[in-house]
């Protein structure tokens, strides 16, 4: 080969090593370009997911102000990393109410309420706009629906605080007219709604319970609620049983039908929070309990004995406090706040 051939030869070599670097330089600048892209996203989403849950720590239709003020809260303390900023704007903030469709879940129940929420992060470029790429924007969504239908505030029932608790452990509810309250006749383990007796079936269900309703019977730990006397089998039979919209009624149909103790839905109607009580004095429609703290129960099933009935359910955990709405958020006896797309 002539040394001509042979320079040329290797000039076109190094032509080649050279193109081949600029290319590999040029995908590791892209690729960086990219993974900003890639961070951007994930902290989009992780902060609309954060502001969502935020919007129904309280239901928004309380007070429509406070729920956009604690999305921005949330955007403001959480929307700044690593040089990229999320922003959200009031025209991204989108509520659901009752009896609205809301999409990629259905019709909203009377009691129920969601919130979808959109972020924006500008992602200018550092290598691609040597390809005539400046930047992009990138945005994530994020809903979130608080889900009160099959739960309430307050279920107008009790057990004692010297109960012995065990997980998993099958109990009846039904244990006051006994030997332990022997001073307290005609009261089977029953207490008296803020609004009176004729909310209890309302509450005692969890079904479709008017939202004035919920408002106006939340309790709180060291309330002293009296007991209702003369509740039998056939006033509560409805709320719990097993016909028409009854809790165990519910809980058979989709998409509950195959949750099990250890593995169930939020809001399946089976979970119930019942308040934890002392009893304090008097009798009849008289006596008083204090509540001491909230306790999660599965409702297994009902036996009849008689006019009357066994609540048979399987203690799962307590809850101390009752202040904050958010503290009960993974159940649905008060209120469920789940993100759904």
């Amino acid at each position: 080969m002539s040394r001509g051939k042979r320079s040329q030869r290797t000039g076109s070599i190094v032509g080649l090593v050279a193109i081949a670097l600029l290319v590999l330089l040029g995908c590791l600048a892209a690729s960086f370009d990219v993974g900003r892209v890639v961070v951007a996203a994930q902290r989009a989403q992780d902060v609309a997911d954060a502001a969502a849950y935020a919007a129904m720590m309280a239901p928004p239709s309380v007070n429509y102000t406070a729920a956009s003020e604690r999305i921005s809260q949330v955007v403001a303390v959480n929307g700044s990393t690593s040089g990229l900023v999320v922003t959200n704007a009031p025209s991204d903030i989108i509520y659901y109410a009752g009896g609205q469709s809301l999409p990629g879940y259905g019709l909203l129940g009377l009691n129920q309420e969601a919130v979808t929420i959109y972020t924006h992060v500008n992602v200018p470029f550092m290598f691609a706009p040597a390809l005539g790429l400046n930047g992009t924007v990138v945005t994530r969504k994020a809903t979130c629906a608080m889900i009160a239908a099959s739960g309430s505030p307050f279920c107008p029932m009790w057990v004692s605080e010297t109960t012995p608790f065990q997980y998993g452990q099958l109990q009846n509810l039904l244990a006051a007219d006994g030997p332990h309250y022997p001073g307290i006749p005609g009261n089977f383990g029953w207490l008296q709604p803020n609004t009176g007796a004729k909310d209890f079936d309302t509450l005692l269900s969890g079904y479709n319970v008017p939202p004035e309703t919920l408002a106006q019977n939340y309790v709180e730990i060291g309330d002293i609620i009296n007991g209702l006397t003369g509740v039998r089998k056939g006033q509560w039979d409805q709320a719990l049983g097993y016909k028409g919209t009854g809790r165990l009624a519910r809980a058979a149909q989709e998409p509950w039908a195959n949750d099990t103790f250890t593995n169930y839905r939020r809001d399946n109607p089976r979970i119930m929070i019942v308040p934890i009580c002392e009893y304090l004095d008097g009798s009849g429609a008289n006596a008083e309990f204090e509540i001491v703290k909230f306790g999660v129960w599965w409702l297994e099933s009902m036996d009849s004995h008689g006019n009357d009935c066994s609540i048979n359910a399987r203690f799962i955990q307590h809850i101390f406090s009752s202040q904050d709405r958010g503290d009960f958020g993974d159940f649905t006896g008060i209120w469920t706040s789940a993100l759904i797309g």
